[in-house]
């Protein structure tokens, strides 16, 4: 993470979280995005990454199995500055599941819900829904709040939120989130224009 925020312009968050929840103690989510596959393919061939696989390698005991990784392609998202200067921000990873051929109608609420976030919800300081290239019936959303009052009181009962939840009740078969909690890493970086 250090080596990524001081030598790689290209990766534009590096965000390793851990659940809230304190009886999960084995799982780490670790949120990254680059600029571009450039700066994706670049970061896999760093010095850290080779010794992290090293180190990953020689225990057989450290992993339970194979990580679970995400390729997600982001559709709209915003993140504010400040997002810079919180240390402790409340994390939610969302998983939005739908019926098969409803997840691109699904998409335009969500675009307009992200801009709606934006403007009316100043707490929220990051905020992206991605496209999940490996699920046409899954959508993802990764939120950056500056505490978990702003999620919960603001963002989860405000009325934007409420009402696209209502408009594809016909479509939508779950939400599942899980609450994070930034271990290490950054949610910022000057430029912003990527994928995840």
């Amino acid at each position: 993470m250090a080596y990524s925020q001081e030598r790689e312009p290209g990766v534009l968050k590096y965000a390793i979280t851990v659940p809230q929840d304190a009886q999960d103690e084995k799982s780490i989510y670790v949120i990254e995005e680059y600029a571009d596959k450039a700066a994706l393919d670049s970061h896999m061939q760093i010095p850290p990454i080779a010794t992290f696989t090293q180190f990953v390698g020689s225990d057989s005991t450290l992993l339970e199995g194979a990580p679970v990784v995400y390729s997600l392609e982001t559709v709209s998202s915003f993140t504010r500055a400040e997002t810079a200067q919180h240390a402790d921000p409340y994390v939610v990873f969302a998983t939005l599941g739908y019926k098969e051929g409803t997840s691109r109608q699904a998409l335009k609420g969500w675009e307009s819900l992200v801009a709606s976030v934006k403007q009316q919800e100043p707490g929220t300081l990051y905020y992206g829904i991605m496209k999940d290239k490996d699920s046409e019936a899954k959508l993802r959303a990764v939120e950056v709040y500056e505490s978990g009052n702003a999620f919960k009181q603001v963002h989860a009962k405000g009325e934007a939120l409420t009402a696209k939840f209502k408009r594809d009740s016909d479509i939508s078969t779950g939400v599942q989130l899980v609450f994070l909690k930034l271990a290490a890493g950054y949610f910022w970086k000057d430029k912003q224009n990527s994928s995840l």
